[in-house]
């Protein structure tokens, strides 16, 4: 008995792996929308912002569901919520027309679940259907991660989400984030030890403001990213281990700051920084007054006693911040994409912690 433990000890050391993923920059629709003088006519239909309003989305990752791993899906690797779910081939109506859909008729492993569920998102978008599980696999090649018997939404009804190049959405928050308490896939391999560590790793590489349909970064997940993230420079701890949230103390831009102390996310569903009106609109005035002077400013967010920063250029007319009225939420702020492009992110998913490195390159 003892040498049939050790012998299992041993195998499943050895399955543990690193996987890399490459991301896909898009430009999101609140950007098409602010070019085209549209987003304030959209906002306007729209009651909240929310962490999991995908006006936001600009980067998408490939995944395979089922076995032979032949199903592919693009997906929004998304930091900001919990629950992994694609469209079904049963999906009939106009937003499921243009996505890949899933046959579980094709698949050796999949199981079939009873239960239904149903997400709504901030922007009034909605995903519904029944649960099923398989293997997802992540990465491809002899480091892809294959994660078993992974519960997913088999969305069998789509709305809002005809426009925006997906096909669905794998979360990245802890579990008690998760609808239904569905254990998150990255929680599934840690717990099956898939992983070489409990981390993973998020580079995003800096994208003009016209570019799209590009390689905008990779996501690392088991290790940490020695290829494109400089050495740690510290970590914080999350405050709430639902979202990936921590407090940051103070944010100066240019001539104004302010050190209330917010709860925070970091948000990879998130093209732009959201944060408390007040705040924002004085933030949006330091900058008018930099522009008049013709100077480049830097925002300064404060936290594990350091100061990070996103610099503003001169000549760049597009302010990446938004207005937030969370409606109940715990956070104040969002740091979406543009304070992401500015460090490497490791989540340390079972010590509950980010850390941050400067990247190697944009």
């Amino acid at each position: 008995m003892k040498v049939a433990i050790i012998l299992l000890a041993v195998l499943v050391g050895a399955a543990a792996v690193v996987t890399q993923i490459k991301l896909t920059h898009k430009e999101s629709r609140r950007m098409k929308l602010l070019k085209a003088g549209l987003w304030e006519k959209h906002l306007r239909r729209k009651q909240l912002f929310r962490v999991n309003d995908y006006d936001d989305l600009e980067y998408t990752g490939n995944i395979t569901i089922g076995t032979p791993a032949t199903q592919n899906f693009v997906v929004v690797l998304d930091t900001g919520s919990a629950n992994l779910w694609i469209p079904d081939q049963a999906c009939d109506n106009n937003d499921c027309k243009s996505k890949r859909k899933y046959s579980s008729s094709k698949s050796t492993t999949y199981l079939y679940d009873m239960k239904e569920w149903s997400i709504g998102y901030g922007d009034g978008s909605r995903a519904s259907g029944y649960y099923g599980s398989d293997t997802v696999t992540i990465g491809s090649g002899k480091n892809a991660l294959k994660i078993p018997e992974q519960t997913f939404g088999q969305a069998t009804s789509l709305e809002g989400f005809g426009a925006d190049g997906i096909d669905g959405i794998l979360g990245l928050g802890f579990p008690p984030l998760s609808e239904d308490s569905i254990i998150p896939p990255i929680n599934n391999a840690i717990y099956r030890n898939l992983l070489d560590k409990p981390i993973f790793t998020i580079w995003i590489a800096h994208r003009g403001i016209n570019e799209q349909a590009q390689v905008g970064g990779v996501f690392t997940y088991g290790d940490y990213d020695t290829v494109n993230c400089g050495p740690e420079i510290g970590t914080v701890p999350v405050t709430m281990a639902a979202y990936w949230e921590f407090t940051m103390s103070g944010i100066s831009v240019g001539s104004y700051s302010n050190n209330k102390g917010w709860e925070t996310i970091t948000d990879t569903g998130s093209s732009f920084i959201g944060g408390p009106t007040a705040v924002v609109d004085a933030i949006a005035a330091a900058v008018v007054q930099s522009e008049k002077i013709r100077t480049a400013i830097t925002h300064l967010f404060t936290f594990i006693s350091k100061n990070f920063s996103l610099f503003i250029l001169k000549n760049k007319c597009v302010l990446a911040l938004t207005k937030g009225e969370f409606g109940g939420w715990t956070s104040s702020w969002i740091l979406g994409d543009p304070f992401l492009r500015q460090y490497c992110h490791i989540h340390y998913v079972t010590e509950e912690k980010i850390g941050f490195a400067k990247p190697l390159h944009h």
